[in-house]
């Protein structure tokens, strides 16, 4: 797997009565890459049942230091009851694909994966289905909060 190789679609479903807004990212890129599912972090479960959780976008490399002076454009997408919003999800945009070990990283090995994807919702995080994923190569992801390290 090479980067921009594993896309998801994300589909955000309002199954509620009511209108619900939520912002899963931003429009405008500057002082990094940014995207509508920015705002999206991942869980990732190796098969011996490892978890890295709340994995953040990192767009094109490691997380580089760089601001856009108040520039960013958030998505914000309002949802009436039963309408759905599609997203696409890069997990190229989640690893870090360098063979660089000087940004403090957790490496995943190669192997089977399960990932969830979860974003803050307006009453509680809004979850994604679980889905399965082969990574052919080692790569790096940034430090989650895993429970265990």
């Amino acid at each position: 797997m090479q980067q921009g190789e594993k896309v998801f679609t994300l589909e955000f479903r309002n199954i509620s009565k009511r209108d619900v807004t939520f912002r899963p990212g931003t429009l405008r890129r500057c002082g990094g890459q940014r995207g509508d599912t920015d705002a999206v972090t991942l869980t990732l479960v190796e098969s011996n049942g490892q978890q890295h959780r709340h994995l953040e976008f990192l767009g094109d490399g490691p997380p580089y230091s760089g601001g856009c002076g108040g520039q960013q454009t958030p998505y914000v997408v309002t949802l009436s009851p039963g309408a759905s919003l599609l997203l696409p999800l890069d997990l190229g945009k989640y690893f870090d694909w360098s063979d660089s070990k000087q940004f403090k990283m957790d490496r995943l090995r190669p192997g089977k994966y399960t990932m969830q994807a979860e974003l803050e919702g307006p009453d509680s995080p809004l979850l994604s289905n679980s889905m399965e994923f082969v990574l052919p190569n080692e790569v790096g992801v940034p430090v989650g909060d895993n429970p265990n390290p």
